[in-house]
């Protein structure tokens, strides 16, 4: 696949922004290097990505890749995305639908399979010591395996696997976050998904629908944790922090 590289109009430390529809990131700080660079791989359409800097803030926007067509079975519609659309067969209005990539959806005995993208898109990150990192990913991953001083991650269908950060805040629909060590506040989200923390810093607070989560205190910083449906066990390792716990299908282990 083609690859472009992009990198930011200034040198020195910046908070890096990337958002995307579709995007497998990976983030790494090189000691010794003096501007940002990303490395872009997929579909021609994803390589014109849209690039603007202010405030410190290198923001880049990367397209949403070209979709096969969707095939109507036994009828002769095709379209190339059908997602909260309004679909007529045979004359009548079979009312507002919406199809996720790879699904299939049956109207009326007729069978409608959407389009996938036939080829990922992939993007290494090279940042120099001292950046933050701002993320909105629909579908994918974002793994960062080296310290930033700030990560803030939306995902959809996006997890987060995080090396170290003074702070952290993630919110993911759907997908794990996991963070190894964090020196200042903590703040996750997630609706399906497990969370796991192995050092936490001044302050961590953990909330999950549906997901275990695992927290080992790196301080005396308090420790809140909650779920609905999930398993919660934190681990003192030592230090004497304020842990608060509550699950309401799950059992709680604090030691």
């Amino acid at each position: 696949m083609p690859t472009t590289t992009l990198s930011a109009p200034t040198e020195g430390p910046l908070t890096a922004e990337i958002t995307a529809d579709q995007l497998e990131l990976e983030v790494v700080v090189e000691p010794g290097r003096t501007r940002a660079e990303l490395e872009l791989t997929g579909p021609e359409t994803t390589l014109d990505a849209t690039r603007s800097e202010m405030n410190g803030c290198w923001r880049v926007e990367v397209p949403s890749p070209a979709c096969e067509p969707a095939v109507v079975a036994g009828g002769g519609i095709q379209a190339a995305q059908v997602s909260g659309a309004t679909v007529v067969i045979g004359g009548s209005n079979s009312g507002a639908i919406s199809v996720g990539a790879g699904g299939s959806v049956r109207v009326n005995g007729v069978t409608i399979t959407t389009g996938e993208t036939s080829e990922s898109v992939r993007a290494r990150l090279r940042l120099p010591e001292g950046c933050g990192l701002r993320t909105d990913i629909t579908n994918g991953q974002v793994a960062a395996h080296a310290h930033l001083v700030a990560v803030d991650h939306r995902g959809h269908n996006a997890g987060l696997d995080l090396a170290s950060a003074d702070e952290v805040e993630a919110d993911v629909h759907n997908g794990s976050v996991a963070i190894g060590r964090a020196r200042g506040d903590v703040q996750i989200g997630t609706h399906n998904g497990a969370v796991r923390v192995q050092a936490t810093g001044a302050r961590t607070n953990v909330r999950t629908h549906n997901g275990p989560v695992a927290i080992t205190a790196g301080s005396d910083g308090p420790i809140s944790a909650s779920t609905h449906n999930g398993p919660i066990t934190v681990h003192r390792a030592g230090f004497d922090a304020r842990v608060r716990t509550r699950t309401h299908n799950g059992t709680e282990t604090v030691r």
